[in-house]
């Protein structure tokens, strides 16, 4: 079902920290909106098994960090 928003939460480098749907979570006066018709879902997880994060948001895009 669509009709909810995604947003995700970045830091001040633009590292993706949070991401989430509007069914579960209301977005704070920072939190950039990727999609606005959206499953009930936020279907990517943005930090790996060890809690860091994988995606960046560079020029309006969500794109995957390279790795070190």
């Amino acid at each position: 079902m669509l009709g909810y928003k995604h947003f995700i939460r970045t830091d001040h480098g633009g590292k993706v920290l949070h991401g989430f749907s509007t069914a579960f979570e209301s977005p704070s006066g920072n939190d950039i909106m990727v999609n606005g018709n959206a499953e009930r879902h936020f279907p990517i997880n943005v930090l790996n098994a060890a809690g860091e994060p994988i995606y960046e948001f560079i020029d309006g895009k969500m794109v995957a960090m390279e790795k070190a």
